[in-house]
């Protein structure tokens, strides 16, 4: 089962993407904006696409100010009720868990580089389209969360027929006629001992800019796996249908002439 049925869903079937945990004021943009962007370079302001300055890169872990921002639809406003991730498995009911639900799994920190896969887009030639960066998108830090297979484990994941977990965050696009930013990662990435539900960075609570309360951490993958503002996961037999899934974020098998 996929985590929609279709792409391009009925006004109706929008509204029920909020997946239970949203409210209606962060359906209608009520966004997060950012407070001070002094330390990076902006490179889109609604919604909030920024880099940092290659200067900054002087030590091992960037600081949490000094971090890039990605973001596909904007920053939702994530303190209208409390924060809930729910993991779809083999029970009929998910598994909802509290952010004290999370911290009371085995904590771990690890560090790991997050890179956008468009990092250095602005200096292609012949341009192409998408936020232009330069080569800032990129940033090191230490990530404080739960394995992502002690929740699907957790959730009754059964490894003859979980073969994908698919993973929605709560920026929801603008209008129904935008595609969603949801995406999938093969069963055997998920369960990876490195592969975390974050709720920390660089010792402090995850920033919102940076995808808090929650989001997924996949070391050694682009930023576009590490879904930010976390609240649906899905073990599932298939990979997600996502327009980001089978369309975006894809490179051709056989190489071709730009601007192709």
């Amino acid at each position: 089962m996929s985590l929609y049925d279709t792409q391009r869903p009925n006004r109706r079937k929008w509204f029920g993407m909020s997946l239970g945990g949203l409210a209606a004021a962060s359906m209608a943009r009520t966004w997060v904006r950012a407070d001070d962007t002094s330390n990076l370079i902006v490179r889109g302001g609604e919604p909030l696409n920024a880099e940092t300055p290659v200067s900054a890169f002087i030590t091992y872990l960037t600081p949490n100010r000094q971090f890039f921002v990605r973001s596909h639809f904007g920053a939702p406003a994530v303190n209208l009720r409390p924060w809930v991730v729910q993991v779809h498995g083999r029970d009929a009911e998910p598994l909802s868990l509290s952010l004290e639900d999370l911290k009371n799994f085995d904590q771990v920190t690890i560090p790991a580089v997050l890179q956008c896969s468009g990092n250095g887009r602005a200096l292609f030639s012949p341009t192409v389209p998408g936020v232009g960066w330069e080569r800032g998108a990129v940033g090191n830090a230490e990530w404080t969360g739960v394995r992502l297979a002690d929740l699907l484990k957790k959730a009754g994941f059964d490894e003859s027929s979980h073969k994908h977990v698919q993973l929605q965050g709560a920026d929801l696009p603008p209008n129904p006629k935008t595609p969603p930013f949801f995406r999938s990662i093969p069963i055997e990435r998920a369960m990876h001992r490195s592969t975390l539900v974050a709720i920390q960075m660089n010792g402090e609570d995850l920033p919102v800019l940076h995808g808090g309360p929650v989001r997924l951490i996949v070391p050694g993958w682009a930023g576009n796996h590490w879904i930010k503002w976390l609240r649906t996961i899905r073990l599932s037999t298939e990979e997600s249908s996502s327009f980001f899934q089978r369309t975006g974020y894809r490179m051709p098998r056989d190489p071709k002439q730009p601007p192709a």
